[in-house]
């Protein structure tokens, strides 16, 4: 089973008097901490899972039994980062990841450049917010949080999957410098590829980059075989709803 990279579903915004408000009483930004999360926690983390695959469109949430998550948090320490955001000691969102002894994603065009015995990879068991924090930037910060992890354990790759159709979870990742680098099925919905690590160094920016819809699965299929990468996401505009930037691989 793969999972998702992330499940963030981005709700209607407050206006100024909701967003200084607080949340079942207490002030939300005054009160928000970040946590390391463990086996312990797999009881608040299935309960926070199975709220966002409720409660967000099917295929956003990668199917997951509460069994994978104790036996991804009952790998080792050192395989395994598992953060979450707490608001008192309420959990409110969490971002778990864990190693893998090699590359998955073997025949895409731009991480079979990948040296796997030489290589520290983890993939993405999802990023969830709980829908009453949704539009706090909460995604944000605990990627943040996970990112500063990974530079500290020197990971050379990070890899995850991203629903072609969650549009906001893919605005969030190129806006986070993660590159979209092809497509992966899984028994929920078609899937980009996310990628992040030290690849990144041997891509280049062509100044002639290319715009394409973000629905339009040919010519990025095309774009991905031929290396390049979506690196920039354009919202909607008057022509096209929306596009995705590519830019091409070195």
């Amino acid at each position: 089973m793969v999972s998702k990279l992330s499940s963030v579903v981005k709700r209607p915004s407050r206006d100024a008097s909701q967003t200084s408000n607080a949340v079942e009483g207490v002030t939300v930004e005054n009160s928000l901490n970040s946590v390391v999360l463990s086996v312990n926690d797999i009881q608040e983390i299935f309960a926070l899972y199975s709220l966002a695959l409720s409660s967000t469109p099917y295929g956003f949430v990668a199917k997951r039994t509460q069994d994978d998550f104790r036996k991804i948090l009952s790998r080792p320490t050192q395989d395994v980062i598992a953060t979450g955001i707490r608001n008192g000691k309420r959990l409110v969102a969490y971002s778990i990841c864990h190693r893998i002894p090699g590359n998955p994603y073997r025949e895409n065009q731009i991480l079979a450049m990948i040296e796997d015995g030489n290589s520290t990879i983890y993939h993405g068991d999802g990023t969830v917010v709980h829908p009453d924090y949704q539009g706090r930037m909460l995604a944000q910060r605990i990627s943040r949080l996970r990112r500063e992890q990974i530079v500290e354990r020197r990971i050379d790759h990070m890899l995850g999957l991203i629903s072609t159709d969650n549009i906001v979870s893919i605005g969030n990742a190129v806006l986070a410098g993660i590159l979209l680098v092809g497509f992966a099925n899984d028994e929920t919905s078609l899937n980009y590829i996310a990628y992040a690590g030290s690849l990144r160094e041997r891509l280049r920016r062509d100044e002639r980059a290319v715009l394409t819809g973000v629905d339009d699965r040919q010519q990025q299929t095309s774009l991905f075989l031929e290396k390049y990468a979506a690196c920039d996401f354009f919202p909607a505009t008057a022509e096209v709803k929306r596009k995705l930037g590519f830019r091409i691989v070195a």
